[in-house]
């Protein structure tokens, strides 16, 4: 179990890894909106970065996270333009 921040509050992580969708629901407890997360001081050579919607990082204790909503709903990204 690692202990990483998430928008300046302590997360608890129980796996080696944290997906695009736990971090969202850390954040707002559903994954209905899509948020824009970028991290920090994190493992090996991706010490920071972004995480999009099916990916999944590696955690690191204190590692950081920051999740900004962009005001659009998750069905919309599946919609043809």
């Amino acid at each position: 179990m690692a202990s990483v921040w998430i928008n300046g509050r302590v997360q608890e992580v129980e796996s080696e890894y944290v997906t695009y969708d736990q971090l969202v629901k850390m954040v707002n407890g559903s994954v209905s909106i899509l948020y824009t997360i970028t991290f920090g001081n994190g493992r090996g050579r991706k010490i920071s970065g972004t995480v999009v919607p099916g990916e999944r990082v590696k955690v690191r204790p204190g590692m950081t996270f920051s999740a900004v909503g962009t005001g659009r709903n998750r069905c919309e990204e599946h919609v043809a333009v």
